[in-house]
């Protein structure tokens, strides 16, 4: 119990309470005294003085035995709550109202009743000659002349008999009554402060096992955020919240990225094994048919190893790039240049290609397109890539148009085929690594489906968005904008 956040509360609580009300209750007795005695000492401020004027204490400059005793006679008679005393002008007990026995002191400082006589403020304690080291409310006057006493009268309000009787009181009903109300009020501050803590708490508890599951769950399902509340533990609950998101999605990520391992480990194994086995076999043809083959059909040999040596040098390449991509150890070097010069000089070097393919290249470039900044280098290996991936798909007689247009920020540059165009569940995946949709002419070609995988990761890298329109039976169609050096007014 003691180990939860609960139940140190409720300890240090409990703790807490416990030591305020015994300081209250130690405070209140103090207070309670002091109120008393300054009470005391007011209502009796004049006792000394009535008992001094009473009558004569002195004959001839003699102290009067028999007056003394008379009148301290009459006085306990009448109030027995208090001890009276005939001092000296120095403060010496020349008569008392008390047995002899029970004196302590032969004298009382006189430095009190002086403050007294001054009017200082109450309570003012003075030496108590029945204790050797206690002190108690008094009254005092002078005997004789005010300027020139011959001693003074002074008073114990508070005798050793009502102390006794006082001492007797802390057991009445109504301080019991008064402690036992003290001890429910206390009882309740508790029971209301465990409440309070545990609603506090609960909440700080169910926190605790929203992270535990999620921490348990193998399918890092995100924690639920509060709907309301803006103290600290809801603020708590929804950075919480958001950091099982993060989680979650990182874990996906993770997860898809080591897919995305195992897919590549598998395609990149395939597509090298495919044409390593072909030069090979061819080679071991060569080797052990030589003597046996005439020199055009060793020629063809060689040229197939050269051709599929090509292709695995192609492969290897593009997984470099693709690698260097997906690291981040690609870094932009942009520069303004002309897009339309671009342009024209990739699909220069694509017109062989595409007479060998009977496909129709065309161009249609845009008078007025600004000039953009960008990585040269990157948008020629983008636009070389599009260009290669739409001959693949441009069937015999069909046409590849490039076109160039100027946006106003910028300019779009759109690359489109005549072939069979891309199925409703292809088109996700086009992007994605070694994806070869269904009838896909690059199964039978050189393409090892790592081109526009490359396009997506450089346009990304540019900030730039590559878009995808495809129609069945009528081709498709890659575009994309670069924004201008100096955009147009």
């Amino acid at each position: 119990m003691l180990r939860s956040l609960y139940g140190r509360l409720a300890l240090a609580l409990i703790v807490l309470l416990v030591v305020t009300g015994a300081l209250v209750a130690i405070l209140f007795g103090s207070l309670a005294t002091r109120y008393q005695q300054e009470v005391s000492q007011t209502m009796n401020r004049d006792l000394a003085m009535y008992i001094a004027n009473e009558r004569g204490l002195f004959r001839n400059e003699v102290l009067d035995a028999d007056a003394v005793r008379e009148l301290f006679h009459d006085v306990m008679v009448v109030n027995p709550a208090v001890e009276v005393y005939l001092l000296d002008r120095a403060g010496t007990i020349l008569a008392h109202s008390v047995p002899p026995e029970s004196l302590r002191r032969g004298s009382v400082s006189v430095a009190p009743i002086g403050e007294f006589l001054g009017g200082a403020q109450f309570p003012l304690y003075g030496d108590d000659p029945r204790d050797g080291s206690g002190s108690k409310v008094f009254s005092a006057s002078p005997v004789g002349e005010a300027g020139n006493p011959r001693g003074y009268v002074y008073v114990i309000l508070g005798s050793e008999t009502y102390h006794g009787i006082a001492s007797m009181v802390g057991g009445s009903y109504v301080v019991r009554t008064g402690l036992l109300v003290l001890g429910v009020l206390l009882l309740i501050a508790v029971a209301a402060g465990l409440m309070l803590f545990f609603g506090l708490t609960r909440r700080l508890a169910e926190l605790t096992r929203a992270v535990a599951r999620f921490r348990d769950h193998g399918d890092h399902r995100p924690i639920a955020a509060p709907a309301t509340g803006d103290d600290e533990v809801s603020r708590l609950h929804r950075a919480c919240a958001e950091m099982s998101e993060r989680l979650a999605a990182q874990m996906h990520a993770l997860e898809a990225t080591d897919r995305l391992r195992r897919d590549l480990v598998a395609n990149v194994s395939h597509d090298l094994r495919t044409p390593l086995s072909a030069v090979r076999g061819y080679l071991e043809t060569l080797q052990i048919k030589d003597a046996d083959l005439s020199t055009a059909e060793k020629q063809r040999y060689l040229a197939i190893a050269v051709q599929h040596t090509e292709r695995l040098g192609r492969l290897v390449g593009e997984l470099f790039e693709l690698a260097r991509l997906d690291a981040g150890e690609v870094r932009l070097n942009p520069e303004t240049f002309s897009p339309a010069e671009l342009l024209q000089d990739v699909a220069r070097t694509y017109e062989m290609a595409a007479g060998k393919r009977a496909v129709r290249l065309q161009v249609d470039l845009a008078g007025d397109a600004p000039q953009v900044k960008a990585d040269i280098a990157l948008i020629q290996r983008v636009l070389a890539n599009l260009l290669d991936n739409a001959l693949q798909h441009t069937p015999v007689g069909g046409t590849v148009q490039v076109s160039l247009a100027a946006t106003g920020v910028g300019v779009r540059v759109v690359v489109a085929d005549s072939g069979a165009g891309i199925s409703g569940d292809d088109m996700p995946y086009i992007f994605d690594r070694f994806y070869r949709g269904r009838n896909d002419p690059r199964a039978q070609s050189d393409g090892a489906g790592l081109g526009l995988a490359i396009v997506r990761r450089i346009l990304d890298l540019h900030q730039a968005k590559i878009d995808v329109k495809s129609t069945a039976g009528a081709g498709a169609s890659f575009a994309f904008e670069l924004p201008a050096d100096r955009p147009a007014a």
